[in-house]
């Protein structure tokens, strides 16, 4: 029995959990967050490439309310706990390519986060048809100006 409950305590102990990895920046250590996607879909969003910061429960609401106007059944809003994430909203603006490029972080300083957009392989997956889509993210919240590299 001893042996049981000694082999437990190696087990658990042994199991590396998901860690976050510190990036040092001067002095200051801080904790970078990765970028996850939560939802994507090809109509619903902007014209114009651009980003959304959405910092409460009410702001993504009426994104949802705007996008689900034409939807018949609307895209339900997902549940994001707004105490330790934030949302961030990607438009890619009118193209015909069915892909929605993923977002990356690129740097990050005292007062700002930049944002890129990861460069897609050129394969077949234009249609003819025009989509505005759009891909939306949580990541740690912030109070950082999140901008987008362009």
């Amino acid at each position: 029995m001893r042996y049981i409950a000694v082999f437990i305590i190696i087990i658990a102990l042994g199991c590396k959990g998901k860690h976050k990895g510190l990036q040092k920046s001067g002095k200051t250590e801080t904790v970078s967050e990765e970028l996850t996607l939560v939802l994507s879909d090809n109509y619903g969003g902007a014209e114009q490439q651009e980003i959304q910061v959405i910092r409460s429960k009410g702001a993504l609401k009426n994104f949802f309310t705007e996008i689900n106007k034409t939807r018949k059944p609307g895209i339900p809003v997902p549940k994001i706990d707004f105490s330790k994430e934030m949302v961030v909203i990607y438009c890619s603006g009118k193209t015909t390519d069915a892909k929605i490029p993923g977002l990356y972080m690129i740097s990050e300083s005292d007062d700002k986060l930049t944002l890129g957009v990861k460069k897609q392989n050129l394969e077949e997956t234009t249609s003819s048809a025009v989509l505005v889509p759009f891909g939306l993210y949580t990541m740690a919240i912030t109070d950082k100006e999140v901008v987008l590299e362009q």
